[in-house]
This record gives C-alpha cells, structure tokens and sequence, in this order.
C-alpha cells in the first residue's frame, strides 16, 4: 500500500497510474505529474465494537394538553363574539 505525500483535492475517488519500472522504482502518476509517496505496511487497526448500554424504559409520549373545564379556552359564548363578526363583514 502506498501513501502520496501531498495529494491533490482532484485526486479524490480518482484512479492513478502506479508504474513499476525494470530496475525495481515504483512511480506513481496523476494527470502527467509524478507524486512523491511512501510504502506503508501496516494496516489500520479495525474498529472497537461499541458496547451496548443496559436497556432503558422508553420515555413515553406526552398526551395531548386538554385545558380543565375552568379554563378561559373553554368559556366560548358566541354571543360575545358576535360582535366581533359583524364589524368584519
């Protein structure tokens, strides 16, 4: 595996040419520029499991807000509004 020392933002997802020559020299090319790189073997460490947390109770949905029967929400007389009504029309 190979490691392009400073890669371009055009060589994303892009293919590049690497090119071994007669004499053992490894180059690496991308739109007729030769980029310096570095061999590397390690691999990176694979991913730690995540650990699962103890089972929560789930929350449970708050109901819909109904006002008490005193609230002023439900004191509707229509005869106070009426009023109202008629300086619309």
């Amino acid at each position: 595996m190979f490691l392009i020392d400073n890669p371009s933002i055009a060589m994303r997802r892009r293919k590049v040419e690497v090119r071994e020559h007669f004499d053992g020299e490894i180059t690496i090319k991308f739109n007729g520029r030769y980029f310096g790189f570095k061999e590397i073997s390690e691999q990176k460490p694979a991913k730690v499991a995540k650990v699962k947390k103890p089972d929560v109770e789930p929350r449970k949905r708050k109901s819909k807000y109904i006002p008490p029967s005193d609230h002023p929400w439900r004191r509707h007389q229509p005869s106070l509004h009426y009023n109202c009504y008629l300086e619309r029309v």
